[in-house]
């Protein structure tokens, strides 16, 4: 069997934490129109939360197996929150059986998850123990006839807080779209865009940061030197941390631990597939149920736990993905139907989803950050003493989670350090 260290953050929790508070300028030719308020809390109806929860658990899991088996033997970090924000504003102008591809995707109705998605966005400021920006924009421009429907830009300034920008794509516009995700990512995530071809028409775009502390942070005699086994079976000396934590996780294929960040409200998650279980067929058995099976279950006792310091910085474009999931018609030219977009000389479809991901982990806390561009174009548990122990010397997930909302905000996998 292949050993690997693989990482996976939940980057739905991290993702959803917060909104930019920042008003940029609007750069010179560029109209913008500003940010809409939120929905209150008490008009999200329980059931439908818990719906809509579970549906983009599903959601996330899926793009997250789905990714690494792509990427193969590879590391891999992403923010299906981040995905879901930017495919979210998206499928607002989708209809027929576009719109049933997204709904079945998300696993809810559009009114719900745009309800949910907005309500979540407050959310994500409340909590003051860590920092966590979340900001959604679309730029669009006249190109082959297009005009963007008022109504679609409305109900994306509404519910996911859109600030709109009418602009033409050249470089000044690819430098404002740049500089937006580098503000509302802390700095974390550059130049995501390079150029704007003459048949892009929109471009819709979410970024999200994530700074947290540990709770507990580790001190200098915590950190030693140790041997991580990469996914090929070379070994690696490298940083590891050494803690005792409180929660235990573990099902009949794998095994791990939670740790908090400061306040308790975000938790960092770590499994790691048994000594019989390949790290490659772990992830390809994921699924949202048994993600959330694994986190409801903890067992409370003494966890001693070693684990390497790690850094990870992803791209990758998820049209592919995304088709394999469900939401084909988004990305074909004759098929789409995005007709609540806007109006074009030709059909309006998804051309790309570029997505970029980071994260860090060392002995002071997580710096974790996601940026997703949708670029549209036009054709022509109970307490117990036992004491379990979790050494990641080898392939592992990881996820950063929102306790309170029962949301996955980062996911990703470490298959090799360094």
């Amino acid at each position: 069997m292949k050993k690997a260290f693989i990482v996976i953050p939940l980057l739905i929790s991290l993702i959803l934490f917060g909104c930019s508070k920042t008003e940029r300028e609007p750069d010179s030719g560029a109209v913008q129109v500003p940010p809409g308020p939120m929905v209150s809390d008490d008009e999200i109806e329980p059931v439908i939360a818990d719906t809509v929860e579970n549906g983009l658990w599903d959601f996330s899991t899926a793009l997250f197996r789905d990714t690494a088996r792509a990427e193969g033997e590879e590391s891999i970090v992403i923010s299906p929150v981040s995905v879901i924000y930017a495919m979210g504003m998206t499928s607002n102008g989708a209809a027929g059986n576009t719109l049933k591809q997204a709904e079945n995707t998300f696993g809810a109705h559009m009114e719900d998850l745009n309800s949910f998605l907005d309500s979540y966005r407050g959310f994500l400021t409340e909590d003051g123990d860590v920092t966590v920006t979340l900001a959604n924009g679309i730029w669009f421009n006249s190109n082959m006839g297009f005009k963007a429907k008022d109504s679609f830009l409305e109900v994306n300034r509404r519910y996911y807080g859109a600030a709109v920008t009418q602009s033409e794509f050249d470089r000044a516009c690819v430098k404002a779209i740049n500089d937006f995700v580098r503000e509302n990512t802390q700095g974390m995530i550059d130049d995501v865009i390079d150029d704007l071809s003459s048949e892009t028409v929109m471009c819709l775009v979410n970024a999200i940061g994530f700074v947290g502390a540990w709770d507990e942070e580790y001190a200098e005699n915590d950190i030693h030197p140790y041997y991580f086994t990469d996914i090929d079976g070379s070994e690696i000396r490298t940083d590891f941390m050494r803690s005792t934590e409180s929660c235990y996780l573990s099902d009949s294929d794998c095994y791990g631990f939670t740790k908090s960040y400061e306040g308790g409200r975000f938790e960092f998650v770590a499994l790691v597939p048994n000594e019989d279980v390949d790290i490659m067929d772990f992830i390809a058995g994921l699924d949202g149920s048994k993600l959330t099976g694994i986190l409801s279950n903890g067992l409370y006792g003494r966890v001693y736990v070693d684990m390497p310091m790690f850094e990870s910085r992803y791209r990758t474009e998820l049209s592919g993905i995304l088709s394999g999931m469900g939401m084909s018609r988004f990305f074909d030219p004759m098929t789409a139907d995005l007709s609540g977009i806007g109006e074009a000389d030709g059909n309006i479809y998804v051309s790309d989803v570029i997505h970029d991901a980071y994260i860090k982990v060392d002995e002071k806390g997580t710096r974790a950050a996601a940026s997703t561009e949708v670029i549209v174009n036009v054709t022509a548990a109970a307490p117990q003493e036992d004491a379990y122990q979790v050494i990641l010397d080898r392939p592992f997930i990881f996820m950063i989670v929102d306790t309170q909302y029962s949301l996955p905000v980062f996911m990703g996998s470490v298959l090799r350090m360094g």
